[in-house]
């Protein structure tokens, strides 16, 4: 049998079709996601410079103040005293109550919906208040007249 020899099959597998399409989608996620994590490394700064533009002064140095722009609520009692409002825990259940008389071991509040007094205890400062979600626009305008840059 010299000269015309068979060919020997092949003895490597050949990989299926599917399996070169998980692994190319295997990579093409991870491409994906390690460029939206970056993206969002790279924009949270932004994200968070811009919220601060609109923040209260006091809201920045607030404690347990949060990242979005807001201003503690308060309540204005019918003698026109003003009351900042905190979540109080009473009986298993949450109330919004304006601190009248802050105390160590006793506090009295007012409930804003029908004015009545509303005696606590328990130390205040470890109450959060109750923020609403307000923006200051006018920051910018404020900016620029210090500024003293005119525009138009």
């Amino acid at each position: 049998m010299t000269g015309n020899a068979m060919p020997l099959p092949s003895v490597a597998k050949k990989r299926s079709t599917r399996a070169r399409t998980i692994k190319f989608g295997i990579s093409k996620l991870g491409v994906t996601l390690f460029t939206a994590s970056m993206a969002m490394i790279f924009l949270l700064p932004l994200g968070y410079m811009i919220l601060t533009s609109v923040k209260d002064n006091s809201q920045i140095t607030a404690l347990n103040a949060p990242l979005w722009p807001a201003s503690p609520e308060q309540y204005t009692a019918a003698d026109g005293t003003v009351y900042t409002v905190y979540q109080v825990t009473i009986n298993g259940s949450e109330r919004d109550l304006a601190l009248e008389k802050p105390g160590r071991v006793q506090s009295t509040f007012i409930d804003p919906k029908d004015g009545s007094e509303v005696l606590w205890q328990g130390n205040w400062r470890s109450l959060s208040s109750v923020w609403s979600f307000a923006p200051k626009f006018d920051n910018f305008s404020t900016v620029l007249d210090v500024l003293n840059f005119h525009c138009c």
